[in-house]
């Protein structure tokens, strides 16, 4: 009796042994790194991944503390990180690792990881040590950082984009409102980039928003907030500078770095742009979006009198219709001419041109949205689609017991045919005068 229970003992001490080498074997094959620890967190096995991470080879590791074999900083702070082993020992369950951390390896060096650990347990269930997976996620955290950046960054420039400004100046607005800081919003435009592509290619047209850039980069400081936030469009948020009036001083900066630029570059044609400066104001501009509206309404008035006060020429233009001249000529309209726009309960006429009006509206329009519109004058009307440029806060009317707010609005019109066109002449010929 006693032989027949020794062999059986014997055959399932050697099926332990068999399972326990091919544990061993499976572990020792798969790619991620493992280490397995006992219950008071003493390194008992290391697969060869492990040790290549970790640089501690399987009879050095062993029977030292696992603290010391695998070694986590938090990635910020670099303070040792919480080491999920021993927190499985004592729970029972399983545990990922803590989010941005660190493996220091046994030469110093550094690299994020990502594991989790989990509980050995023998036949009556009962904890005998834990388990740690993990691997080098360098490959990872390296793209996902590219991917971050590749979305608040313009490509051609490597200035932030439209996101990445928002974003950045968003915290900078509740910042400022908070401690009473100055803060002014530059939004400027490449004047004649289309005309640059058409003559030059697009390769000079790109050149030309690069020497764009490079010129922002170099008239403000690197405190300052600069994007390229459309085609040729940029903006720069000017963050907590001490003169009180800052249009004056960067259009002469601007100014001068520019025509040292057209001077130097050696370039077939000559950069100038249109700018609009608003100032911040905690009480009137509840986000970067309507700051950025303000300046860009008052760059497209700048733009509009370039002809007058442009300090660097424009590339001359082949000459034009009569009526396509008129068309960039804004004109202010009879007030018995009306217009009404989807979703707006009251809307005025402030000026206008064959491309596009200025109204007086009761409620902000949504920037770079289709609206429909109709323009009324006597017994005739003239239906169009217009796509809203900008809309900000103009000022605060009081009607008898009630504060009234109205906004400036500029809408540009889209997908004119030639009968509007006609229409849009007639009416302005009939209702304007030219300002």
């Amino acid at each position: 009796m006693k032989t027949k229970q020794a062999g059986k003992g014997e055959e399932m001490s050697k099926e332990r042994i068999l399972t326990e080498e091919w544990f061993s074997t499976a572990l020792r094959s798969i790619s991620d790194a493992v280490i397995a620890s006992d219950k008071n967190s003493i390194v008992r096995f290391m697969n060869p991944a492990a040790q290549s991470l970790t640089g501690w080879k399987q009879d050095e590791a062993a029977g030292k503390p696992l603290k010391d074999v695998f070694q986590i900083v938090n990635e910020e702070t670099g303070e040792s990180a919480e080491n999920p082993a021993a927190d499985v020992i004592e729970e029972g369950n399983m545990a990922g690792l803590a989010v941005h951390v660190l493996l220091t390896a046994r030469d110093g060096r550094r690299f994020p990881v990502d594991g989790r650990a989990a509980p050995i347990r023998n036949e009556k269930g009962e904890i005998t040590g834990s388990v740690l997976i993990f691997s080098d996620i360098s490959e990872r955290v390296s793209m996902e950082k590219q991917l971050r950046e590749a979305a608040i960054t313009d490509e051609l420039t490597g200035l932030f984009n439209r996101r990445g400004f928002t974003m950045l100046s968003e915290q900078q607005l509740k910042l400022a409102g908070r401690v009473k800081r100055r803060m002014s919003l530059l939004y400027l435009d490449v004047d004649d980039l289309k005309t640059i592509n058409e003559r030059f290619g697009q390769k000079a047209g790109d050149e030309a928003l690069v020497d764009t850039a490079n010129i922002l980069k170099m008239t403000f400081r690197k405190s300052d907030i600069i994007a390229r936030i459309g085609g040729d469009e940029f903006a720069v948020l000017l963050i907590d500078h001490a003169a009180p009036d800052m249009k004056k001083i960067i259009s002469k900066n601007l100014t001068d770095n520019v025509n040292k630029h057209n001077l130097r570059s050696g370039r077939d044609y000559r950069l100038s742009f249109s700018t609009g400066v608003a100032y911040f104001n905690a009480s009137v501009h509840g986000s970067v979006c309507e700051l950025l509206n303000e300046a860009d309404a008052l760059m497209y008035e700048d733009k509009q009198g370039r002809n007058e006060k442009q300090a660097v020429p424009e590339i001359p233009e082949p000459a034009k219709r009569p009526e396509d001249r008129r068309g960039f000529n804004r004109f202010s309209i009879r007030r018995d001419c009306r217009i009404d726009i989807d979703g707006i309960d009251s809307a005025e006429i402030r000026d206008m041109s064959i491309s596009g009006i200025c109204l007086i509206t009761s409620h902000p329009l949504d920037t770079d949205s289709v609206y429909g519109i109709r323009i009324l004058s006597g017994n005739e009307e003239i239906t169009l689609n217009g796509l809203s440029r900008w809309s900000f806060l103009a000022g605060i009317e009081a009607r008898k017991d009630t504060i009234l707010p109205f906004y400036r609005t500029g809408i540009k019109y889209i997908e004119q045919e030639d009968s509007v066109r006609i229409s849009l002449e007639r009416f302005i010929n009939a209702c304007s005068r030219n300002l």
